[in-house]
């Protein structure tokens, strides 16, 4: 139900037939590969010759997925830049995709209908003068442990920023990794639609969609990256919009026959 991130399907994550159901439905997403072993992904990490993400897929581990997250680079081997693995084992799927860059949004949709959306920054340390990237980054790293996150790795890191000036750290968005969201319609006139077509492909009712837009400086590039079916509305919370909280549980409880129980 709303408000407990729990279990989500992504589209970096779900087995590769719901991959095949996207790219039937036309939906665009991350290119990528799946192998059954991380030396594979490796070899072809080689082969391309840019950044891949390098993500363990565990299918059956508890109640539910299980992943663990790798950031290969060509010449300066891996790093972590995402969660822990919690129980992957050696013959589970590989997936390998390109990094990439844009801008981040999540859409929110009851149905076919938009809820709201939201644009995704990026988390940041900002400057004083003295100390490092590295020593800066030293307080969000911890807040990340405490979350059961993996610490970020950054390149430049014994750079020292000007008083005042600005790091923003790449990689993870998420309200957990420390980023932030503001309620923002997307740049891209298609994202409404494509959120719409993902969600019905995956024939959810309530779910939001995180995708990129403006990838690599196209603005008419875009790609889902994930499709949650049961999302937080965290950002609603801290954001006071109460209006919306009540339209999201109303439609929830007139979808399962309970209003006006």
């Amino acid at each position: 139900m709303p408000g407990k991130a729990r279990k989500q399907n992504s589209v970096r994550s779900v087995h590769p037939s719901k991959l095949f159901a996207f790219a039937n439905a036309g939906v665009p997403i991350e290119a990528g590969a799946f192998t059954d072993s991380v030396a594979m992904a490796v070899v072809v990490g080689l082969c391309v010759g840019k950044p891949v993400g390098i993500v363990l897929i565990s299918w059956l581990v508890g109640n539910g997925q299980r992943e663990c997250r790798f950031c290969f680079r060509l010449g300066k081997g891996f790093k972590i830049s995402g969660d822990k693995c919690m129980g992957c084992k050696i013959d589970d799927s590989v997936l390998i995709q390109p990094v990439v860059s844009g801008n981040e949004y999540r859409v929110f949709l009851l149905d076919d209908a938009v809820a709201y959306s939201a644009r995704k920054y990026p988390p940041f340390v900002r400057g004083d003068g003295e100390s490092s990237i590295r020593d800066l980054l030293k307080v969000h790293n911890a807040a990340l442990r405490l979350r059961g996150l993996s610490p970020v790795a950054v390149d430049a890191a014994d750079a020292v920023l000007p008083r005042g000036e600005r790091f923003d750290i790449p990689g993870r968005m998420n309200l957990s990794a420390g980023g932030t969201m503001v309620l923002e319609a997307p740049d891209a006139k298609v994202a409404f639609a494509l959120a719409s077509k993902a969600v019905l492909t995956l024939g959810l009712r309530v779910a939001a969609v995180d995708l990129f837009t403006g990838i690599g400086g196209d603005r008419e590039a875009i790609r889902v990256i994930e499709v949650n079916a049961n999302p937080s509305i965290r950002l609603l919370e801290e954001s006071n919009r109460g209006d919306l909280i009540l339209r999201i549980w109303r439609d929830t409880f007139r979808t399962t026959g309970l209003l006006g129980v």
